[in-house]
C-alpha cells in the first residue's frame, strides 16, 4: 500500500454548525499518469497546487470526467482553452506529469465533516473523502453496492489491464485510500452525503482547547 503521511495542526472551529480541522497533507505524484484526489479542502484552484511541482517535473495536463456530457474536461493552465480550473472535495482528477521523477506536494486545508457530491447515472470519477484508508462499502455510505452503484475501478498499473475492479462477484481491492481517484458506475442519480469522524486523537476537543498535533503514517 502506497505509505501516506499526514502531519500538521489541527484546529478546530464551528462554522455553520459544521466542524472543520485544518491538516496539512503530502500528496504524491508518479511519473505519466496519476488518477488522485485531494481528502482535504472543499475546493483548491489547480494552479496553486500544481504550483508546488518542482522545476525538474514537466506537468502536462489534469483531466475530468463531465458525468453530465459523458466526456473528458480539461485543465492545461490556459485560460483560453481551460475548462474547470478546481479541485473539488469528493471528486477525482487525472494528473499527468512527464519526464518526472515522482513528486511530493504538501497542501494544507479543512476537513469538511459533512460535505455533498452529486453523483450522476452511469460513470462519475470519485475521490477517497477520508485521512485513512477504509474498506469500499463503508467508504461510500450512506450509498449502497447493488441499489446506488454497481462497481468501483481503481486505476493499478500502467500497463493492459491497468484498472482492478470492485463489485459483488469480484473484489480486486478491498479498500479506498486518500490521495486516491476511483472510477464509479452510478445506477441512478444520487447524492452522496460524505460524513468525516474527527480523528481519534482529538475526539472530545472544543474549539477553545486550542490545537494540538496530530501524525499518522500509513504503511
Amino acid at each position: 500500500m502506497p505509505r501516506t503521511v499526514l502531519s500538521g495542526c489541527f484546529l478546530l472551529f464551528p462554522l455553520h454548525n459544521k466542524l472543520y480541522a485544518e491538516v496539512t497533507y503530502k500528496l504524491k505524484l508518479k511519473p505519466k499518469h496519476n488518477l488522485i484526489s485531494l481528502p482535504i479542502g472543499v475546493s483548491h484552484k489547480i494552479k496553486d497546487v500544481l504550483s508546488k511541482v518542482p522545476a525538474n517535473s514537466t506537468y502536462k495536463q489534469t483531466v475530468s470526467w463531465d458525468p453530465v456530457k459523458g466526456k473528458y474536461i480539461f485543465y492545461t493552465g490556459d485560460p483560453d482553452f481551460d475548462q474547470f480550473d478546481t479541485f473539488e472535495f469528493g471528486r477525482g482528477y487525472w494528473v499527468y506529469l512527464e519526464r518526472s521523477p515522482e513528486v511530493e506536494i504538501t497542501i494544507t486545508g479543512e476537513i469538511p465533516l459533512n460535505h455533498i457530491v452529486v453523483l450522476k447515472k452511469g460513470w462519475n470519477i470519485i475521490g477517497c473523502p477520508y485521512l485513512q484508508a477504509k474498506p469500499v462499502e463503508e467508504a461510500l455510505k450512506p450509498l449502497k453496492m447493488g441499489e446506488d452503484y454497481v462497481s468501483v475501478w481503481r486505476f493499478a498499473i500502467p500497463t493492459p489491464p491497468y484498472y482492478e475492479v470492485y463489485r459483488a462477484a469480484k473484489k480486486e481491492f478491498t479498500t479506498l485510500e486518500p490521495g486516491k481517484g476511483y472510477w464509479i458506475r452510478v445506477l441512478k442519480d444520487v447524492t452522496w452525503t460524505i460524513r468525516n469522524d474527527i480523528p481519534p486523537s482529538i475526539t472530545g476537543l472544543t474549539p477553545q482547547d486550542g490545537s494540538i498535533h496530530y501524525e499518522n503514517e500509513e504503511i
